[in-house]
């Protein structure tokens, strides 16, 4: 995706979250399909961090994963 189509589409979800509508209202709204919307959130934050020229994956810290846990029972 050229930085462009990537600007405006930030533009977009920045208006998005600004307007505090639910997301089919607000595609609805601005003429947009739901899934283009869904997708444009959730590639924003790296589209920015490319933009600003940063690694994403200095932007954001991983979290989640398995982590492995021992529960101490008496008697075993």
């Amino acid at each position: 995706m050229d930085r462009e189509r990537m600007e405006r589409c930030l533009e977009q979800v920045a208006s998005y979250r600004a307007s505090g509508l639910r997301g089919n209202a607000w595609a609805e709204a601005h003429s947009v399909p739901l899934r283009a919307l869904s997708s444009w959130c959730v590639h924003a934050q790296r589209w920015q961090a490319r933009l600003d020229g940063v690694s994403a994956s200095t932007s954001t810290p991983k979290v989640g994963g398995f982590v492995a846990a021992s529960m101490n029972r008496p008697g075993f």
